[in-house]
């Protein structure tokens, strides 16, 4: 998703990440379409934009699409098909050009569409023709030290560290390792990794390694 949004005409505006897994179903809604004024319970509520309004000529991942919530699908549907939006409890439109990359496992994402004629009418079949199967990272040894280094590199930028050079040792037993948590799990690692880390250089000891320091 960094690849494609950073490598395009919008690379300057927002890159934004929406996870439908973690956040829970009813309130996927106001963080994707925000919400107009509103008084409820005598508590005011304020006008505020929502994620898809702010990824505006920029870039929306939403992962874990499968697990969007259904009233949201139809929502999301003519954002992509109309380019606007209107808030929660409003009626007003905001333009909302956005390229969204919608994430998922392929089964998850297959079992969604057989089992709920809206998801297919309205997520599956704007998705399933522009589709990137990725294999899981343990079928992709090669891309681990790459993958290392990019994240090394943005997460020490976002610390303020300079990580110059990473110990081939970690490299050789983190390319041999199945990372049963994919891409996710390599992340983590080297956050953490880059957390410990006080030099310019990410050594095995700033590493929970798998099956030993």
């Amino acid at each position: 998703a960094r690849m494609i949004h950073y490598n395009s005409p919008w690379a300057k505006n927002d890159l934004i990440f929406f996870d439908c897994q973690s956040i829970p179903q009813e309130l996927q809604e106001p963080h994707l379409f925000g919400e107009e004024t509103s008084n409820e319970g005598g508590v005011k509520i304020e006008s505020r934009p929502g994620l898809i309004e702010k990824a505006h000529m920029g870039t929306l991942v939403m992962s874990n699409i499968h697990r969007l919530n259904p009233k949201c699908q139809p929502m999301l549907s003519r954002v992509l098909r109309e380019e606007k939006t209107t808030r929660m409890g409003g009626t007003q439109f905001y333009r909302a050009y956005v390229r969204v990359i919608a994430t998922s496992r392929k089964q998850a994402f297959e079992q969604a569409a057989t089992a709920s004629e809206q998801f297919k009418k309205d997520i599956y079949s704007l998705f399933a023709e522009n589709i990137i199967e990725i294999k899981p990272l343990h079928e992709r040894p090669e891309d681990i030290p790459i993958l290392i280094a990019a994240m090394a590199k943005r997460f020490a930028e976002m610390m303020g560290k300079e990580i110059k050079k990473i110990d081939k040792e970690v490299v050789d037993r983190l390319t041999l390792y199945d990372f049963p948590g994919n891409n996710r799990e390599l992340e983590s690692m080297v956050e953490a990794a880059v957390i410990r880390c006080v030099g310019d250089t990410l050594r095995t000891e700033h590493f929970n390694l798998p099956g030993g320091e």
